[in-house]
């Protein structure tokens, strides 16, 4: 889906609602992962990564979450709380 029309914010929000509700996403970012890793819980419960070729598009869409509140999470292991939390309400 990386192409220009996909770096607005319409087109972005089309993208990840493709996979799942905004609530069940959330963002790590580290170092050693550039730009970051988009996670999310899809409506079924199942967690999953999305991998995407295009960094420039992954860092756009992260700053799309991180502007609608998506939680962002910084250290490994930090996230598990929230995932759970996630798959609780979708039913996994």
């Amino acid at each position: 889906m990386s192409n220009a029309n996909a770096f607005n914010d319409e087109g972005i929000l089309a993208y990840l609602l493709s996979m799942a509700e905004l609530d069940g996403f959330y963002v790590f970012r580290s170092s050693s992962i550039q730009p970051g890793l988009i996670c999310y819980v899809d409506r079924s419960g199942a967690d999953w990564s999305l991998m995407e070729d295009d960094d420039a598009f992954v860092e756009a869409c992260i700053l799309y979450l991180a502007r609608i509140g998506v939680p962002v999470f910084e250290e490994h292991g930090s996230e598990q709380g929230h995932v759970a939390k996630l798959k609780e309400k979708y039913g996994a």
